[in-house]
């Protein structure tokens, strides 16, 4: 017990409402720094996003074009089978930061025409920000 901070020490040797106050603050103090945690989570990466995603493009492995080719290759199957399926698209799933929508502005810039729709939450700080779109569809279903 000699190895404890003072005013511990001395809560310690105190009453015991003393001793819970002292417990609500640690954890008061706590919940605070979980808190000031999850905000910087939630605006740094929309921040980092954006910086990213205004720098040259770097393709070193031709991921573009080989997207750009799987399109393609969608798209024939469509023209030869349409009776299979309800309309020529794609969806791109996976995780957030994992570069989907920077993928698909290359896309755009050098092959396809996209339609691009940003369904996330409305209260989400990611980046891009949902589309007035997503906003519609989310509200419809």
């Amino acid at each position: 017990m000699k190895n404890l901070p003072g005013s511990l020490f001395q809560l310690l040797k105190g009453n015991p409402t003393d001793i819970q106050s002292y417990r609500i603050n640690m954890l008061l103090k706590e919940i605070e720094n979980i808190e000031n945690s999850i905000n910087s989570l939630q605006t740094a990466p929309s921040e980092d996003a954006a910086i990213s995603f205004a720098c040259d493009y770097k393709d070193s492995g031709n991921g573009v074009k080989s997207f750009a080719n799987y399109l393609m290759a969608c798209s024939n199957e469509f023209q030869k089978s349409h009776n299979l399926f309800m309309s020529p698209y794609v969806a791109i799933v996976q995780s957030s930061m994992y570069g989907k929508t920077r993928l698909l502005r290359e896309i755009a810039r050098s092959y396809y025409r996209v339609v691009y729709v940003c369904l996330r939450e409305e209260w989400s700080t990611g980046y891009p920000p949902r589309t007035l779109e997503g906003t519609f569809l989310r509200k419809r279903h």
